[in-house]
């Protein structure tokens, strides 16, 4: 099998029968970029071992081959993604808001696990807003820096260390975000104002 280059989005899902052999640390093989916590990241050269496979003979067997091989759009148009307000976005105010959702916002190339950092027009950040007490957030949370200039958390988000959250992400919205590669363009939206 190959795997080409991603041409259209961030990442490609590769999925294998019986699992790979990785090495594991407090239970997980995942890495924690933030704290450098967990196993190395694959790099060129590197060599990944499958399980054998066991108790799958009802799954049904597929090659598809290749994976990765998609067109790019020429324009394509900013991804729309959803969100749903606060629990912060009443300090931040009104026109934090309206700016938010009011214009497009682009991916930045230092956007990683820890953040999708975006750029545009910053949003007018009230004194003060950044002294609140550190909060616990979740992947898919849309923090306003004193620089006015979102950054939404992945899976490996911090605290807030102080800094209001605006939004967070739907389920959907976290799955458009993940492929945002850098320079690509999105829209958020209020997910609470779509007409039923």
């Amino acid at each position: 099998m190959e795997i080409r280059p991603v041409t259209r989005g961030l990442r490609v899902m590769l999925a294998v029968r019986g699992g790979v052999v990785a090495p594991r640390q407090l239970g997980s093989a995942s890495r924690d970029t933030l704290s450098a916590l967990g196993p190395e990241p694959l790099a060129t050269g590197d060599t990944v071992h499958v399980r054998p496979e066991h108790g799958l003979d009802a799954v049904p067997w597929c090659d598809a081959g290749v994976a990765g091989g998609l067109a790019v759009d020429e324009h394509p148009a900013p991804a729309e993604v959803p969100i749903v307000l606060g629990p912060r976005h009443v300090e931040l105010g009104e026109a934090a808001v309206t700016a938010l959702l009011g214009q497009e916002w682009t991916v930045r190339a230092d956007s990683d696990r820890i953040g999708v950092r975006l750029d545009g027009t910053p949003l007018p950040v009230p004194d003060g807003a950044g002294s609140l007490p550190s909060e616990p957030m979740v992947p898919g949370a849309i923090q306003v820096p004193p620089s006015g200039l979102p950054v939404v958390f992945g899976p490996d988000g911090p605290a807030t260390g102080g800094y209001p959250v605006i939004g967070v992400l739907t389920p959907e919205g976290l799955d458009l975000l993940a492929q945002a590669a850098p320079g690509s363009t999105l829209r958020f939206r209020d997910a609470a104002s779509r007409s039923e």
